[in-house]
């Protein structure tokens, strides 16, 4: 199953396991780019390990209001470690406390159980299927097809979503056998009984603040898309921007130009070679506006058609 998913982890793969509980990882270095930071991960005597996929974006400052470094010997300076850390200290609750995106199981022998937990609003992937008495999980669902007797049954509630919606709602997956962990939500297993208890950790609240000028809340806006983007660039990989022409990537752009690192930012952008989806004037105006390292990628309708087998495999 890790191998199957090497093309998400090129930089390393590496197991973890015990009677009870196996943990693969394919490894893509964006923290930490020693073998210090490989994964899977455990403490010093195994008792708590770590499967890890995506970043936390506010492990310093986790670590500082926690006082991680004052009571755990790092070993890395890998953001995985921080989540490692911090569930030692404070146990499954420490999620709520995150903020990045992310996917990842933690295992705690002591306890005898697992925990698979997601990111708040879903952007990293988590798959999960029960088979006998195991359960396993992966970031894409073409590692479950490594399994022997994989059931292939098609789930038709989730492709009559699919071709009505153009994608698939909730924990549905084209196969009946497999679920999709939704954002925001844990999953506890007690690998001792099995028993499986998936939860909501995180709910997005928001009220109306009519006492807010309407300039208070654009400053106010400003300074937490500024915040999110400079804590995003904090890595130790060159930091890159998918660039559509639009006004989303745009203001990010604009953000990394205010942070004076848009010059040595690359921005890729798709021209697509059909004048009805072709964007590329606007991608040159703001790749020319932020001084970037531009490069552009032609693709032909022909290419999506002839390359989609290759990218379904």
């Amino acid at each position: 199953m890790t191998r199957a998913l090497r093309h998400r982890g090129p930089d390393g793969a590496g197991l973890l396991s015990d009677e009870m509980c196996a943990l693969g990882n394919a490894r893509l270095r964006i923290t930490d780019l020693s073998s210090k930071g490989d994964l899977p991960m455990a403490n010093e005597d195994g008792s708590v390990r770590l499967s890890y996929n995506g970043a936390v974006t506010n492990g310093a400052e986790l670590k500082r209001s926690l006082g991680l470094e004052d009571r755990y010997r790092f070993r890395s300076s890998s953001d995985a470690e921080i989540v490692l850390r911090a569930y030692e200290e404070l146990g499954i609750d420490f999620v709520r406390r995150l903020s990045g995106m992310f996917a990842f199981c933690l295992y705690d022998r002591r306890l005898g159980k697992a925990f698979l937990v997601r990111d708040f609003f879903g952007q990293r992937p988590l798959f999960h299927m029960v088979k006998g008495q195991k359960l396993y999980f992966a970031s894409e669902i073409k590692a479950f097809l490594e399994l022997p007797d994989f059931d292939k049954s098609l789930d038709h509630d989730a492709l009559h979503h699919f071709f009505s919606l153009a994608y698939i709602p909730g924990k549905l997956t084209p196969f009946k056998a497999v679920r999709e962990l939704e954002g925001g939500h844990l999953m506890e297993i007690d690998c001792r009984t099995g028993s499986i208890d998936a939860r909501r950790y995180y709910r997005l609240e928001y009220g109306a603040d009519e006492s807010l000028s309407e300039g208070a809340a654009a400053r106010g806006l400003h300074e937490a898309l500024l915040d999110s983007v400079r804590r995003n660039i904090e890595v130790d990989v060159p930091a890159g921007l998918m660039l559509s022409g639009g006004v989303d990537t745009g203001i990010l752009l604009g953000l990394l130009k205010e942070l004076g690192v848009s010059r040595r930012t690359h921005t890729f952008s798709i021209r697509m070679n059909a004048p009805t989806f072709d964007e590329s004037r606007y991608q040159r105006l703001l790749a020319d506006f932020g001084g970037t390292i531009h490069h552009t990628v032609e693709v032909n309708p022909a290419d999506i058609e002839a390359n989609l087998p290759a990218h379904i495999a």
